[in-house]
């Protein structure tokens, strides 16, 4: 039974994915979504209470990931090894991270930033990689540095993430 669920809700993600890409999420409809996945109406709402449910929850699945990379390992010693770990998992589910960052209702960015706050929290490395702006007050500089971030990781995702996680890690190591 579990294993069906899970099956499910992987197949609602696929073809919402595919929605994305060719539709405003404003527009994709629960009928959409259920005609594409050749399932009905009740087995999508055993999942999910509506759209805005299914995109929080999968925003959420992201974020859950991507914060549990950061618990793992010490980032004080290995910030480089969490940023490429992040990258790969963002590479792995590429369909559906292009997809949000190609919708402008979902708003990729804001789960981005989130990250890299809660990387800066345990991470005291990135205040010195943030200090470097010695001209700038540091919430000034700490805003110059995020934005830089932000905006590579989603140039390199819109352009098809050709570089590997490693590449990009030492690009964003150079900021």
């Amino acid at each position: 039974m579990q294993q069906r669920h899970t099956e499910t809700k992987a197949l609602i993600k696929k073809v919402f994915t595919t929605l994305l890409l060719k539709h405003d999420f404003e527009t994709i409809t629960i009928s959409m979504i259920t005609r594409e996945a050749r399932i009905n109406r009740g087995t999508f709402y055993l999942h999910y209470l509506d759209k805005y449910d299914l995109l929080e929850q999968l925003k959420q699945e992201l974020t859950s990931h991507l914060f549990n990379i950061i618990l793992i390992d010490n980032p004080n010693e290995h910030t480089i090894d969490i940023i490429i770990e992040a990258l790969s998992y963002l590479k792995k589910n590429f369909d559906f991270i292009y997809a949000l960052s190609m919708n402008q209702s979902v708003h990729l960015a804001i789960e981005i930033r989130k990250f890299l706050e809660e990387l800066l929290k345990v991470a005291p490395v990135l205040h010195q990689k943030i200090s470097q702006y010695k001209s700038l007050p540091f919430l000034y500089a700490k805003e110059v540095f995020f934005s830089s971030m932000e905006a590579i990781i989603l140039y390199w995702i819109k352009t098809g993430a050709n570089e590997t996680p490693q590449e990009m890690a030492q690009i964003l190591n150079s900021i």
